[in-house]
């Protein structure tokens, strides 16, 4: 089954790591393997860390993280041929980096599932780096490049900056999720859609006071285009989708939505057809 594929974006200092720190220790039994450019900068908990092998950091809920001194394409080639290599890979692109083209590396290899490109952004400082002469074009290609806008710091920024600030994100990520949050403070499932499908028809659950998940039973075959266009058709609250369903004449495909990017592949095994919501606001009972 392809692994999902997750591309973690923004310019320097907009809470890129401070978001990784936060999956590493809130797994909910799902194994990551992320990698970052500088071990250092990753705020691990020592009693967390089973082995280090110095361009690797084996962590003991089954997480791995991979420095990418050897290049992305070389660290990819190495994980993924391991026997069991994880359950999702998250890349933390540089700061002065275009993440679309590191996304793209998940659309030409067949092993690889896309799961999105998070973007993260300062409240504070958004405006004058998008104006900055030197980097302002990198600054606005990063935020095009994303399914899901974080726009982070809010608790440090000026009312006026924000305001003028989400009227530029408007005009350059129009597609976009956005998403406010203060020091990254993200629920993992709405930035990495690997989530546990299989439950109760609707069930709900709260994932702190905006964000909310439920489970949809999917016992029914589906065409590809009757699901595209089920998935397109879904209330603007519904942020991410991770499941698994039958597809007419395909049997059982695994299903992802980052935003309004939508992957379907085949997938093996017994999985429960059912997919897992997250978003805001109410959640729908039925698809």
């Amino acid at each position: 089954m392809p692994i999902p594929f997750t591309v973690i974006g923004g310019f320097l200092g907009a809470g890129k790591t401070t978001l990784l720190n936060h999956l590493l220790t809130q797994t909910e039994g799902v194994r990551y393997a992320v990698f970052v450019n500088d071990f250092g900068s990753l705020n691990i908990d020592k009693r967390l860390i089973r082995s280090h092998g110095g361009r690797t950091i084996a962590l003991e809920n089954g997480c791995i993280c991979c420095s990418m001194a050897d290049g992305l394409t070389q660290s990819l080639l190495a994980l993924l041929s391991m026997d069991d290599p994880c359950d999702h890979i998250v890349i933390e692109a540089s700061g002065v980096a275009d993440p679309a083209p590191i996304a793209d590396v998940a659309v030409l290899d067949p092993d690889l599932a896309p799961d999105g490109v998070v973007v993260l952004v300062d409240a504070a400082d958004g405006i004058r780096w998008l104006e900055h002469e030197q980097v302002g074009d990198m600054v606005r290609k990063q935020i095009a490049a994303a399914d899901l806008l974080v726009l982070n710091k809010l608790d440090v920024a000026e009312p006026d900056s924000v305001a003028a600030l989400k009227a530029r994100l408007d005009d350059l990520a129009p597609d976009a999720i956005r998403v406010e949050t203060e020091h990254s403070r993200l629920p993992m499932p709405l930035a990495f859609s690997t989530v546990k499908a299989g439950g109760g028809q609707g069930h709900g659950h709260d994932h702190g006071p905006d964000f909310r998940t439920c489970t949809i039973e999917m016992p029914e075959t589906w065409t590809r285009a009757e699901l595209t266009a089920a998935l397109q058709a879904l209330p603007a609250g519904v942020l991410r989708a991770k499941g698994f369903v039958k597809l007419t004449g395909g049997g059982l495909h695994l299903v992802q939505m980052a935003g309004r990017r939508i992957s379907i592949t085949p997938a093996d095994g017994d999985e429960p057809p059912a997919l897992v919501l997250i978003g805001v606001g109410d959640m729908p009972d039925v698809i």
